[in-house]
């Protein structure tokens, strides 16, 4: 199909005629507005030579007038006359007509100089009879030239006004013609433009069916071979240039939808992983009620927290896509959530996961970070499915890339028979290609990163060991710093694990903090009487499980005598730490994120040492749930503590006056009588009886402040939320111990 371009030149001629109409329109204004202020009489009566005229006359009139009199009645008096007023009006009319020489020549106007050597020669001379009758003379003879001309002026300025006054008139009937000439030939223009398109309109359809039926049977291999015809016209290689945008865009979506539906497998595979361990910790907490129920809920907790994050993240990229624009973001805390999840994934196949951060690695990057997260997690989690009973070791280092723009990162995801291996071994072998896992399925991750720098993925081996490496450029903004010092600090390491001594070693070591390290529980009860010479002593999961809780409560009562010297225990697994806790005085989450656990690590060296009993203080639990009293029962009997129950506030009121307690953990809102109304009826009874308070803490479900500040004003001492967390009672039982041991 060609598409006929005449006539063209139509359009342009008919917007230059209505802009040149637009012109001579205001031109027309202007000159019939000009043409009707041309007002002879106004403008001649207001022209300055003509009154500076006008008011000569005048004074030179009052004076002869003046004259007159003292020569009629011979009694008057000379200083009445204002013959230097006369002499100002001459001089300025003069300089007036000496401006204006087209309105009025002084040349041979003698009158003006025989005027002024009048006025002279009086005041030069005695004030006489003779003498004012010369002056009388000389000026009436003025007067009547002066008249004269004046009369000449102003005939002559009227002339001139009527030559302009005709002059517009004239020039506005010349635009006036020119703009009905002008509207004459567009509307012929026009008339023959809509004959010509009346012609035109069958050919026109023509065309238009003849782009339908080419449009029916277009892909984006015939566009392109359309766009690359150069007999191909303007407009229609326009048209084209959009259909293929919209062809490429749908291709990308269609690609877009594949990896979704990849994605959405993986986000499926995860949930159910999840979800058995909520159903089952759920069956477990139905059947069971002995103490392990507790710790399953935390299991729960845990799994329906990673539940939640991962969904948040999926969701992110969802409603980002592909198309996001790249911004900054912390590559360290992305690590740290990719390696969260790992960790999650691994546990529920029943692995050992541990991590390795090299010190060089960029700390804000630019591009898309949710993109970059899935990417990670969907290739890394893909790997560890197909080698889920080995144990993993996720090594992470940076170093030059092929732009010296770019970093590239490398991460390396380590299959190992076992974790006692020297570091320095490990990155000593000589690794392969895998041969078995030769597929690469980089171009699923290419996709949703939408980024040109370099990303590939590969399987080596060495022997029995396998590696998992991703490669990828970043373009990095700084690099992380760790400014943490751990000086005059010292730490005792009891792991059986060389990996994991090594993994300390080269974290900690360059900061300063002074490590000890041994490989079995004897060796470190051959330490035990220099236990107190250590900041922290710390135990790692790598002893058999079912050693782990004795061994752990073994050094704690050998530290009773060490308070300052904390115990800290380092697991991969949740199933341990709850085995444990109750013997150490803090849990550390391995894999060890550097930038997180060595602040954290330093924060617990330095913590003041606390008291863990409470020796004779009494416990009450005032709540109608039996679910969150039995949660807190537990929690309180892990401390050692043996508290009482209660189901209302009425019983709370009843046993308090029978039997006192030093601490009680009230809820807030009860059928019958509720927390505040019994709170408040301790208070009463405490005053009465001149007793000294005891601790009250309220827990309520609900997070409103007002409903916070009503239980402190009904005497309440703290208010802490449900449902009721391990860490928070302990650290409220500890504070309020605390100051009933300074009252």
């Amino acid at each position: 199909m060609k598409v006929k371009t005449s006539h063209n030149i139509i359009i342009p001629v008919i917007r230059l005629s209505i802009a040149f109409s637009i012109g001579l329109a205001a031109l027309a204004i202007y000159l019939f507005i000009s043409w009707s202020r041309s007002d002879t009489v106004e403008q001649v009566q207001s022209a300055p030579l003509l009154i500076q005229a006008k008011k000569l006359n005048q004074t030179i009139e009052t004076n002869i007038n003046m004259l007159q009199r003292c020569l009629t009645l011979l009694d008057c008096n000379i200083n009445t006359l204002t013959l230097g007023k006369i002499k100002n009006d001459l001089y300025e009319f003069k300089s007036l007509a000496s401006l204006n020489k087209t309105e009025f020549s002084l040349v041979g106007a003698t009158e003006y100089i025989q005027l002024e050597l009048a006025i002279n020669r009086f005041e030069n001379n005695s004030i006489t009879e003779s003498n004012i009758q010369v002056l009388y003379l000389a000026l009436t003879t003025n007067l009547v030239q002066l008249n004269e001309n004046y009369q000449t002026m102003f005939s002559n300025h009227a002339n001139n006004i009527m030559v302009e006054r005709n002059q517009y008139f004239i020039w506005l009937t010349i635009v006036v013609i020119c703009l009905a000439l002008i509207a004459i030939i567009s509307n012929l223009i026009a008339v023959s433009k809509l004959k010509k398109s009346n012609t035109n309109k069958h050919a026109v359809d023509l065309e238009l069916n003849n782009l339908a039926n080419e449009l029916e049977n277009l892909d984006l291999e015939k566009l392109n071979a359309l766009l690359n015809d150069v007999s191909t016209a303007p407009k229609q290689r326009r048209i084209y240039s959009s259909l293929q945008q919209k062809f490429t865009k749908l291709e990308a979506q269609k690609r877009n939808n594949d990896l979704y539906k990849q994605l959405y497998v993986l986000i499926g595979y995860e949930i159910r992983g999840i979800t058995n361990t909520i159903q089952g910790g759920v069956q477990y907490l139905v059947q069971e009620t002995d103490e392990s129920g507790v710790l399953m809920a935390q299991d729960i907790t845990s799994a329906a927290n990673t539940l939640s994050e991962l969904a948040e993240n999926y969701n992110r990229l969802i409603s980002q896509g592909t198309e996001s624009k790249a911004k900054d973001f912390s590559l360290l805390s992305l690590l740290s959530e990719l390696m969260i999840h790992l960790s999650s994934k691994v546990q529920r196949n029943e692995s050992q996961l541990d991590c390795f951060f090299a010190d060089n690695l960029p700390n804000r990057v630019e591009g898309q970070s949710t993109s970059l997260f899935w990417v990670l997690f969907l290739q890394l989690s893909n790997a560890i499915q197909l080698k889920a009973t080995h144990k993993l070791l996720v090594t992470i280092k940076s170093g030059a890339a092929l732009d010296i723009e770019n970093t590239r990162l490398t991460i390396n995801l380590n299959f190992l028979t076992s974790l006692d291996i020297p570091l320095a071994k490990l990155n000593k072998l000589h690794w392969s290609d895998h041969k078995e896992y030769s597929t690469n399925k980089d171009s699923l991750a290419k996709n949703l990163l939408n980024d040109d720098r370099h990303y590939e993925s590969r399987w080596f081996q060495s022997g029995n060991q396998e590696r998992f490496q991703i490669e990828l450029d970043l373009k990095a903004k700084n690099f992380y710093t760790e400014k943490t010092r751990f000086d005059n600090k010292r730490l005792l390491l009891c792991a059986n694990s060389q990996l994991r001594i090594d993994i300390m070693r080269n974290m900690l070591s360059n900061l300063g903090l002074d490590i000890t390290t041994v490989r079995t529980p004897n060796e470190l009860f051959s330490l035990a009487k220099t236990f107190g010479e250590y900041d922290a002593v710390m135990l790692t999961d790598t002893f058999e499980s079912n050693k782990l809780p004795s061994l752990s409560k073994t050094v704690k009562s050998q530290l009773r005598n060490h308070p300052n010297t904390k115990l800290l225990l380092s697991v991969t697994n949740t199933k341990q730490a709850q085995e444990s806790h109750n013997f150490v005085d803090k849990i550390i989450n391995s894999p060890a994120i550097p930038h997180e656990f060595i602040p954290n690590l330093l924060t617990i060296m330095e913590a003041e040492a606390t008291e863990d009993q409470l020796g004779n203080s009494s416990f009450l639990i005032v709540e109608d749930d039996r679910v969150q009293q039995f949660l807190l029962k537990r929690i309180l009997v892990k401390q050692e503590y043996d508290p009482e129950t209660v189901n209302d506030g009425a019983d709370a009121v009843e046993h308090f006056m029978k039997h006192r307690s030093d601490i009680i953990f009230m809820d807030c809102i009860m059928p019958g009588m509720d927390g505040m109304e019994a709170t408040k009826r301790i208070r009463e009874y405490e005053q009465k009886n001149n007793q000294k308070p005891c601790t009250i803490i309220g827990a309520t479900a609900l997070t409103s402040s007002n409903e916070h500040q009503a239980c402190i004003e009904a005497g309440m001492d703290y208010v802490i939320s449900k449902p009721y967390k391990n860490e928070e009672i302990i650290k409220v039982i500890n504070k309020y111990v605390a100051v009933q041991k300074l009252n």
